[in-house]
């Protein structure tokens, strides 16, 4: 969606609709990520094609690295959604 904004020099709000509009005529899909919550990591763990249900999920990044890690729940804060150009 970021792409999306920068691109057409719109609101994060109207390259929202845009995407979901994409989504609606097949262009895009919608998919979700659960972000790692460690503020040094942020990585995407995970990606789904529906709204996960997340019981605990580990940061593999964040375990090579000895880190503190994890997601303890699927707080809204930790999910994100993103737009993949449909093949």
């Amino acid at each position: 969606m970021e792409n999306v904004r920068y691109i057409l020099n719109t609101t994060t709000k109207k390259a929202k609709r845009i995407c979901e509009f994409a989504v609606k005529e097949g262009a895009f899909n919608k998919s979700y990520g659960v972000k790692c919550e460690n503020y040094d990591c942020g990585v995407i763990i995970k990606s789904f094609k529906n709204t996960p249900t997340i019981i605990d999920i580990k940061c593999s990044h964040c375990l090579n690295n000895e880190e503190e890690y994890g997601i303890k729940n699927s707080t809204n804060t930790s999910l994100i959604e993103f737009y993949e150009l449909a093949t």
